[in-house]
């Protein structure tokens, strides 16, 4: 693979990554840089990994905030995975599997639409309720006949709360039902 063909992969990795921001969102944030970078390694005491990740810190009105930036991994003490996080640079979950057992996916979020209503900066970092996040969730459980995993339930969520149409699944993965909120 060529450098150009590199470059062109990535710009779209990073147009997907974070499309899911409105203008606004986009607006109150174009000027904030972060001041410093952190790199989390964390171990057990047993030695094995347990979590892996990056920190931006912006300063703000002699504040320091901390965000998680990037992919972050959280694993169990045995070492298998419990979290697989993607942040964007401000700390807000872009996607996120959870894990159960030997990495059997249990549960997972994507991000798709992030806005704010914060009137400026200062809102933006001080205020607690300014986000309006929407994601999609599929919600996986273990089928004892088959010993495996299956999608139970998806739908969407807003700011955590369900919203629209949330279908729930059989074991076969036919449509059991379907509920609108």
């Amino acid at each position: 693979m060529n450098i150009k063909t590199l470059h062109i992969i990535l710009l779209f990795l990073s147009i997907h990554c974070y499309s899911q921001h409105t203008e606004k969102f986009n607006n109150i944030t174009s000027n904030l840089k972060p001041s410093d970078s952190l790199t989390v390694d964390l171990k057990f005491s047993n030695g094995k990994q347990k979590e892996i990740g990056k920190i931006y810190e912006y300063e703000f009105n002699d504040y320091v905030y901390s965000f998680y930036y990037g992919k972050q991994i959280e694993y169990y003490r045995d070492g298998s995975l419990a979290y697989e996080n993607e942040y964007n640079d401000y700390g807000i979950l872009l996607s996120c599997k959870w894990y159960v057992g030997s990495n059997n996916l249990l549960r997972e979020s994507e991000t798709l639409k992030i806005d704010s209503n914060a009137k400026n900066v200062k809102e933006f970092f001080e205020k607690e309720k300014h986000l309006t996040i929407t994601t999609k969730e599929k919600i996986y459980r273990y089928d004892n006949k088959k010993c495996e995993y299956y999608l139970k339930k998806e739908g969407l969520r807003i700011n955590g709360k369900k919203t629209g149409l949330w279908k729930i699944y059989e074991k076969d993965g036919s449509t059991k039902k379907e509920e609108m909120y």
